[in-house]
């Protein structure tokens, strides 16, 4: 089966969730005998490298990459779309426009729908766009979650016949001997802290517990760094500054913070999926996690979960997890046994038996 993955989140994404699953993707499905190809002759990711199923040129990030990446991209992607002669063509992100696929089976992966939940209900600006148009020429939607599956039925009308629900996975695995980030023991926060992911919960929480902020300090890795409001608000709250840390790093640094925290902490408002929770577990890490949208999904009890709305109760359950060392110990080990449950082997497998059937469908 000839198996065609476009340009566009290789244009967006350096390093990714989305990206790295379609690189997962396409190395598995090589391992399968299957013939692929990622059309990406200018790409800004670094998880290209290590695919023989792609060659181009990577460029370095700056101001405008991606639209250039695109616009290059564009010019002759009908003419290697015809000379590859793809069965099935798998968008990577969302666009208007798109050359016409032949006789090819077009399949698009909806990771959630927090745009139109969240910012724009009317689906009028360019991503809504965007969306509604990949959404409408696809043949077959796969979702990560039978939340985002529910949400694309509500929110865009597709129909059930549509859809396919394939859990997503994660790619961390504990790892020997890691330097602690930090010295002092801490609360963990992975990713952006913006808008719906409610780290202002997490905030309100902490400083609340004059014990938990005496023997722990809260450190956050990625999202950037601590915005004027963010340093504003703990001021207000009388968190010392030495109490929350922002760090970045690549894989291995954030192993190595998932590896020795005291609890990892996700009171994100709205989900397509989860992914940090999923690595917290699969590092053997205490996952406190938001009781909403897909998160239950992935956690099953393998969490402590609370109302996100309510951060009286997510300084309830951290008082109660942070000073039961047996009751971290439960959730560490439950939470390495559901994330098992969940790998790219069998993300790729359900996907390629997915694209059998569409074929066999058609055929």
């Amino acid at each position: 089966m000839n198996i065609w993955f476009d340009d566009r989140i290789f244009t967006i994404q350096q390093y990714g969730g989305i990206s790295r699953y379609y690189s997962e993707m396409a190395a598995g499905l090589m391992a399968r005998g299957q013939h692929v190809c990622i059309d990406a002759p200018l790409y800004i990711n670094r998880y290209l490298a290590n695919l023989s199923c792609h060659r181009g040129s990577c460029l370095p990030y700056f101001r405008g990459v991606t639209q250039l990446c695109q616009h290059y991209n564009g010019l002759f992607e009908v003419s290697r779309m015809h000379t590859f002669a793809p069965d099935i063509v798998h968008e990577t992100y969302f666009r208007e426009a798109a050359p016409a696929a032949g006789g090819a089976l077009r399949v698009l992966t909806m990771y959630d729908l927090i745009h139109e939940r969240f910012a724009d209900p009317a689906g009028r600006d360019a991503l809504s766009r965007a969306r509604r148009a990949s959404v409408r020429r696809s043949d077959h939607i796969i979702c990560i979650s039978h939340n985002t599956q529910r949400d694309l039925v509500e929110i865009l009308g597709v129909d059930e016949n549509r859809i396919s629900v394939i859990h997503l996975a994660a790619s961390l695995s504990p790892v020997s001997g890691l330097a602690r980030p930090v010295e002092s023991p801490y609360i963990l926060y992975v990713g952006p802290r913006d808008r719906y992911k409610n780290f202002m919960c997490l905030l309100k929480a902490y400083a609340s517990l004059p014990d938990v902020r005496r023997d722990f300090m809260l450190l956050c890795i990625g999202g950037g760094g601590f915005t004027d409001a963010e340093m504003q608000a703990m001021h207000g709250m009388h968190i010392p500054e030495d109490g929350v840390k922002q760090v970045s790093g690549d894989d291995r640094m954030l192993t190595a913070c998932y590896q020795h925290a005291a609890v990892f902490v996700y009171p994100s408002l709205y989900e397509g999926f989860g992914i940090p929770p999923l690595e917290a577990m699969q590092c053997g890490c205490p996952v406190i996690c938001a009781d909403s949208s897909s998160l239950p999904e992935v956690v099953g009890d393998a969490a402590m979960l609370f109302d996100p709305q309510s951060p009286d109760l997510l300084a309830a359950a951290l008082q109660q997890i942070l000073y039961d060392s047996a009751l971290a110990e439960l959730f560490a080990t439950r939470g390495m046994l559901r994330a098992a449950g969940f790998s790219w082997d069998r993300c790729v497998s359900e996907t390629l038996t997915l694209y059998e059937k569409l074929m066999g469908c058609q055929g």
